[in-house]
């Protein structure tokens, strides 16, 4: 089918990150975690989906990459039915890019079934990023950003 690049955000959580980390190691699966950064909170706000340009701007100034996902299954809203939304919403990548939270309780044995299920699928789970969900990749901006910004453009120094 096409490729599965996992992510985890909003961790650490004392309990939860190392279930995670041990079904992640029990089923070979590289993903990448996203911790709470404040610098980024204080550079600018993502509002209604919307990246500022002042937060941009601070993202390609300070070398930052920005990774975004194509799927959000919203396991915070239903802990036990996000796998299937997952997987639904996967349709129709080739690479998906899926969120997922190490800091709800129970998220591991959802994470393992998820996995367990997309395999059986014939998906690939991948460390890498899907391209086009890399906008900004060392300070460069990558692509045209005016779904994230509701501008046209990137922002005038960026270009």
């Amino acid at each position: 089918m096409g490729k599965i690049s996992l992510t985890v955000d909003n961790g650490p959580h004392a309990v939860v990150t190392p279930e995670v980390l041990q079904v992640l190691a029990d089923k070979e699966v590289s993903a990448t975690f996203f911790l709470i950064g404040e610098h980024v909170a204080e550079a600018g706000r993502l509002d209604s989906n919307l990246f500022s340009e002042d937060l941009i701007e601070y993202l390609c100034r300070e070398g930052y990459t920005c990774a975004l996902w194509n799927v959000v299954p919203r396991d915070w809203e239903n802990l036990s039915g996000w796998g299937n939304r997952a997987l639904d919403e996967m349709v129709g990548h080739q690479w998906s890019v899926v969120v997922v939270h190490d800091v709800l309780r129970g998220n591991a044995e959802q994470i393992s079934a998820f996995i367990d299920r997309a395999r059986d699928q014939g998906h690939e789970f991948v460390r890498e990023c899907a391209p086009e969900c890399l906008p900004i990749v060392a300070g460069r901006v990558t692509q045209d950003l005016a779904s994230l910004t509701g501008t046209r453009s990137a922002p005038k120094d960026l270009e």
